[in-house]
């Protein structure tokens, strides 16, 4: 029986590295996928990257222009 298990425990530890491998082309498919769709799409998916960033960079404008105080001169007196 602890024959079976020394052995069982070499067995897996010759197969410890598969699994970072295994991750590995997995995520090489997938960006292999997202880089086609990206290549199939052309200009579409480029207008559309630039549409959210603008967006975005507006959005961000007015919130920090909606949060900004009434009166922003600061003169360090206490009223």
């Amino acid at each position: 029986m602890l024959r079976r298990t020394k052995r069982s425990n070499k067995m897996r530890s010759n197969e410890c590295g598969f699994a970072l491998l295994e991750y590995c082309a997995g995520a090489a498919v997938i960006a292999a996928v997202i880089w086609g769709a990206f290549y199939a799409l052309g200009g579409d998916i480029k207008q559309f990257m630039t549409d959210i960033g603008t967006w975005a960079k507006n959005r961000g404008t007015e919130v920090s222009n909606t949060n900004a105080p009434a009166n922003s001169t600061s003169t360090g007196s206490k009223p």
